[in-house]
């Protein structure tokens, strides 16, 4: 099967734009660093699949010096050739490496592992990670306690198609079916607010969401209303600049190869 069908197609088509992504997506917090293992060293080869357009790889640079990156979207490899040109960001899929065997230390995702929660994708980390290689998997989720955010994902999250998310939880399933990988995985939640300075950077944020991108005009200038109201009424006022204070979580999933 070649590395284009093994793309899901949502994201395919949803993620074609890699510099909107960048300008629209949160960045990752900090602590995510906190969570790698002191075992991994500055020199361990460490490789992040399904980069995208670097959001998480700013972190992983600034701890390891021996990065490489695979990303199956051209746009989304153009967008971090730019931000960059001095880390390879090598074409392949998550069943797909162009990676030798036992030659990673450490394998992350960010915001990627619902795409390719499969057997073959398992097996594949097994093949390139060393014996008793780290997996890293890592999320960012809009928390949904806070009534106007869980009001704001209900009208969004609608549009999704019942394509993979990790919301859902599906994903960690392929864990539980095959035991390559350490299971339960340890879980750490990271809490935090992200200001935000108008309507319309919330706007880009749902709308950099691959399922709401698909979606046809005539849909999407309703859901843009809907989403309007909403954070008119979110919205405070500080300096004279009407601001709105955008709870987020971040979950990190860790795990070893069992051998």
């Amino acid at each position: 099967m070649s590395q284009r069908r093994l793309v899901h197609a949502v994201a395919k088509s949803g993620f074609v734009n890699g510099n909107f992504y960048d300008k629209a997506r949160p960045n990752f917090p900090i602590e995510c660093l906190y969570a790698i293992p002191s075992s991994l060293t500055r020199t361990s080869p460490v490789v992040e699949i399904g980069s995208g357009t670097g959001k998480f790889t700013e972190l992983l640079a600034s701890r390891f010096d021996n990065l490489t990156t695979v990303e199956p979207s051209e746009g989304m490899r153009s967008a971090f050739a730019e931000k960059f040109p001095s880390i390879p960001c090598l074409e392949g899929t998550a069943e797909h490496l162009p990676l030798p065997d036992n030659s990673q230390d450490a394998i992350y995702l960010a915001q990627a592992f619902h795409w390719c929660s499969n057997i073959d994708a398992l097996q594949e980390f097994s093949r390139v990670l060393v014996p008793r290689g780290h997996l890293g998997l890592v999320w960012n989720l809009e928390e949904a306690q806070t009534p106007w955010v869980k009001e704001l994902r209900s009208i969004y999250e609608r549009f999704d198609g019942h394509g993979p998310q990790y919301r859902t939880m599906e994903w960690e399933k392929v864990f539980r079916d095959l035991s390559i990988f350490e299971y339960p995985l340890k879980h750490i939640r990271i809490q935090r607010t992200i200001p935000v300075d108008s309507v319309d950077q919330i706007w880009d944020r749902v709308y950099s969401k691959s399922y709401v991108q698909t979606q046809p005009e005539k849909e999407m200038e309703g859901l843009k209303a809907e989403l309007h109201s909403i954070l008119v009424s979110a919205a405070f006022t500080r300096d004279g600049e009407r601001r709105i204070l955008y709870p987020y979580v971040t979950d990190v999933y860790l795990t070893r190869k069992v051998v």
